[in-house]
């Protein structure tokens, strides 16, 4: 007879930590996150330059208002472009027709007159009430204390 594996041993294989850190740059490369890595290095070297010679709210305007950009934020702009094909050195392609395609919403109000409640009364008296016990069949928890 074949010995049966003792299925409370289940053996899963174990993926090194330098493998999943290698995937997980891998996808971040993939997805174009570098440029964004390397855009707050930008910002944080142009916050620190812009904040020596002036206060601390107009170094924030000058880096993020987009009218003093460095070397390293012109570079991440036309790497992004040359990634998405939109480089203004690459010669342009034929001629592209935009067709653009708006959502229309119709908003319909629809005004219904308020239901009354009827009541009906009741012949019966309280011989319609035999069968609905007016207590709870339990009494509730009693604390301790």
């Amino acid at each position: 007879m074949a010995a049966v594996p003792d299925a409370s041993r289940i053996t899963v294989p174990v993926v090194s930590h330098s493998s999943r850190m290698l995937s997980f740059l891998l996808l971040v490369l993939l997805i174009g996150g570098h440029w964004g890595m390397l855009q707050v290095v930008a910002w944080t070297g142009m916050l620190i330059d812009y904040s020596r010679d002036n206060t601390f709210a107009e170094a924030v305007e000058m880096t993020f208002g987009g009218e003093y950009r460095c070397a390293i934020c012109k570079q991440v702009d036309a790497g992004i472009a040359a990634e998405r094909g939109t480089d203004e050195r690459k010669a342009p392609s034929k001629t592209q027709k935009t067709v653009k395609l708006d959502a229309v919403v119709t908003v319909v109000a629809v005004a219904m007159p308020a239901t009354t409640a009827t009541v009906i009364p009741s012949t019966a008296g309280p011989v319609a009430l035999t069968g609905i016990a007016l207590d709870p069949l339990r009494r509730p928890p009693q604390t301790l204390g």
